[in-house]
C-alpha cells in the first residue's frame, strides 16, 4: 500500500506502508517514506534514525535525525543485558583487540572468522550435542541466514507484516512464495494458510 493515495498518519502504519514498488522512479518509491518519516519527526515522535555520542549505558542522551537531544531509559539499543560498561567486559575486550585487532572480519569463508569464533562454536555444539554450530557475528545475520538456509523455492513463508527486516528479507530472498499478513492477526493468517492449501 502506497501512501500517495492516503493522508499521513504519524501514529500508525510503519515504513511498508509508504513505500510504492510500482513508482518506476526510484527515488519516488521512497517519497511517501520521507515524508511520512519527516511528518514523525516534525511531531517528536519519529523512531527511527537516532544516534548517541556516548558509551552506551541504562540511560543515555541520544540525538534525533533533526539534531535533537533526548535523556533518558535506553530501551533502544540492542545492549540488552547492560555489560558494553561493565568492567569486565571492557577488559576482555581490550585484551582480545590487543591480541586479535580490531579489524570488522568478514564471510567465514574469505578468512573471516578467528580462533575465539571457532572455540566458541565448538563450546556450544557440544552444549547442545550436535556436531557443528555456527556463530552469526549479528542478529539481523542471523535471522537472514537461518531463513534464506531452511527455506526452499517451493515453500512458503506466513509472516507478520511487521516482523523484523532481516526475516523479512531471508523470506523475500529465499522464496517467491511469502505471504504477509497484518500484525498480529490469527484469523489472517488462517485465511492465507487455507488460500495455501488449495
Amino acid at each position: 500500500m502506497s501512501s500517495h493515495a492516503n493522508p499521513i498518519d504519524i501514529l500508525r502504519g510503519s515504513t511498508i506502508d509508504y513505500y510504492d514498488p510500482s513508482d518506476i522512479d526510484l527515488v519516488q518509491r521512497w517519497a511517501a517514506m520521507r515524508d511520512w518519516s519527516d511528518a514523525r519527526l516534525r511531531a517528536n515522535v519519529e523512531s527511527y534514525s537516532k544516534y548517541t555520542s556516548t558509551r552506551i549505558a541504562p540511560e543515555i542522551c541520544a540525538y534525533d535525525r533533526g539534531g535533537r537531544a533526548c535523556h533518558g531509559v535506553n530501551f533502544a539499543s540492542q545492549e540488552y543485558l547492560s555489560l558494553a560498561s561493565d568492567r569486565r567486559v571492557l577488559s576482555a575486550a581490550f585484551e582480545a583487540a590487543q591480541t586479535y585487532g580490531v579489524h570488522s572480519a568478514g564471510s567465514a569463508a574469505l578468512m573471516g572468522l578467528t580462533k575465539l569464533t571457532i572455540d566458541l562454536e565448538e563450546k556450544i555444539a557440544e552444549f547442545l550435542g550436535v556436531s557443528d554450530a555456527t556463530v552469526f557475528p549479528t542478529g539481523w545475520g542471523a535471522g537472514y541466514g537461518v531463513i534464506k538456509t531452511l527455506v526452499t523455492p517451493a515453500d512458503h513463508v506466513v509472516i507478520d507484516v511487521l516482523a523484523h527486516a532481516c526475516l523479512q528479507e531471508g523470506a523475500t530472498s529465499a522464496t517467491r512464495n511469502v505471504h504477509r499478513f497484518p500484525h498480529c492477526s490469527s484469523q489472517a493468517v488462517e485465511r492465507r494458510l487455507r488460500r495455501i492449501r488449495k
